[in-house]
């Protein structure tokens, strides 16, 4: 299930002044305290004005339709690797991409919602405030996955999936009697 945090993500930053370069991730550290004692893999950060911003370390994708929906940089997501090709792969699968503002009971309403991370790849969503949503690893993030993984692959890198594999098959760990 899938949880909302009350530390909010801010997307302003003129506190530091325009020559500072800053992480920011303080909000979406404590909200990732937050996750292990519940038992949550990862949970829905919001912006100040109540918006979805996105996963605490994750980019949150919404599917409506033919329709992928993600929030725009604007909401203090994370501008990354992973979000923009997925962007670029959903294009190309035919399905028309939007960013925008994302309110939280979008959400209840999506036909698939998955985090995406380089990490987590298309990490699909079952369940958002105990609300099941009805795929939870529908078509599309499953289509997104796969041809994410092949173009990876493509580019001559191991996605986080093949990591663990290769780690599992050649792992010495185990009884030795």
């Amino acid at each position: 299930d899938l949880h909302s945090f009350p530390t909010r993500r801010s997307s302003d930053l003129s506190c530091f002044g325009g020559s500072i370069k800053c992480a920011h991730y303080l909000p979406a550290i404590l909200a990732r305290m937050d996750l292990a004692p519940n038992s949550l893999l990862e949970g829905i950060q919001l912006t100040v004005n109540g918006d979805v911003a996105g996963g605490t370390a994750s980019n949150l994708f919404a599917v409506f339709g033919l329709e992928l929906v993600t929030p725009w940089l604007k909401s203090g997501c994370l501008p990354g690797i992973t979000r923009s090709l997925v962007l670029e792969i959903a294009q190309s699968l035919g399905m028309r991409t939007c960013e925008r503002s994302l309110a939280p009971d979008e959400l209840y309403r999506a036909d698939e919602l998955f985090f995406t991370s380089s990490l987590m790849e298309c990490l699909p969503i079952a369940a958002v405030g105990g609300h099941t949503l009805a795929a939870a690893a529908g078509p599309y993030s499953t289509r997104l996955l796969a041809v994410y993984r092949a173009r990876v692959h493509a580019l001559g890198f191991k996605s986080a999936q093949t990591e663990v594999e290769y780690a599992n098959e050649h792992s010495e760990c185990g009884d030795h009697a």
